[in-house]
């Protein structure tokens, strides 16, 4: 058997990881950009998304609590920065605290789940 053929068939390939149907690299994406606008803040994914209900191609639901510097100007600029980059879905990212839907507020309490936190103050 040719050598070439032996290491092409001994090649192993492993899928990527998925997680709430986003991919590592995507989650990592996000996070990049995020981070690169806020001090600190916890990233909450919530709707589909979190209950794994999501379309294909379903966008995201973002909120972020107790962001630092704080601001709805702040959230338009994160989500300009991620509709420009390579990140596939539509991203919805708002402040926790501007929230006055009770029903979504109690969704996201129950159901949302903590992608990452961001905490440079203290570092």
């Amino acid at each position: 058997m040719n050598q070439d053929i032996r290491w092409k068939q001994s090649l192993v390939t492993f899928p990527e990881l998925w997680v709430y149907g986003l991919s590592h690299h995507r989650l990592k994406c996000l996070k990049k950009i995020i981070k690169s606008h806020l001090e600190q803040g916890a990233v909450i994914l919530y709707g589909s998304r979190a209950k794994d209900t999501q379309k294909p191609y379903g966008g995201a639901d973002l909120v972020v609590k107790k962001a630092v510097p704080y601001g709805s100007i702040l959230m338009e600029i994160i989500r300009a920065g991620i509709a420009d980059s390579d990140f596939p879905y539509l991203c919805d990212i708002q402040l926790f605290e501007e929230m006055r839907n009770q029903e979504l507020i109690g969704h996201i309490e129950r159901a949302g789940i903590r992608l990452f936190e961001i905490n440079m103050l203290s570092a």
